[in-house]
């Protein structure tokens, strides 16, 4: 598994602000993070933010009908608002971006996936290097 972490820092001219990444450089928990505009690092705690509503039975029906597949159950925002806490880290994760596509003659694959070494001091970012 891996964690995601949401960058609103410029890392270099191939990727913008608020592209989302993924590391397994971390607590591999299928947690976020967030690296805000400054370079510092931020976990974000999403739990109780969404109730788990049960889809009706006639739904589920005329999805299998559709041949479409349903779950029973799915999330609903509940109003509550996550928690963002400083990530006071203090070492090197490397990280990719999440969905990469390049285009090359109109059509859209994936090539040149950069990735990055990001090292943080104290939280804060010191050190981005491009790997590819």
């Amino acid at each position: 598994m891996f964690d995601f972490v949401r960058c609103n820092y410029k890392l270099d001219d191939r990727v913008g602000p608020q592209d989302v990444f993924q590391t397994k450089d971390l607590d591999c928990c299928m947690d976020t993070y967030w690296i805000d505009p400054a370079g510092h690092i931020w976990r974000t705690d999403e739990s109780n933010t969404y109730d788990i509503v049960e889809e009706s039975a006639e739904d589920v029906l005329k999805s299998r009908e559709k041949r479409e597949w349903l779950p029973p159950f799915r999330p609903v925002p509940n109003g509550q608002h996550g928690r963002v806490a400083p990530c006071p880290l203090t070492r090197t994760i490397r990280v990719y971006p999440a969905d990469w596509r390049s285009k090359v003659k109109d059509k859209l694959y994936h090539s040149d996936w950069p990735e990055y070494e990001i090292t943080f001091r104290d939280g804060k970012i010191i050190l981005v290097q491009t790997l590819q």
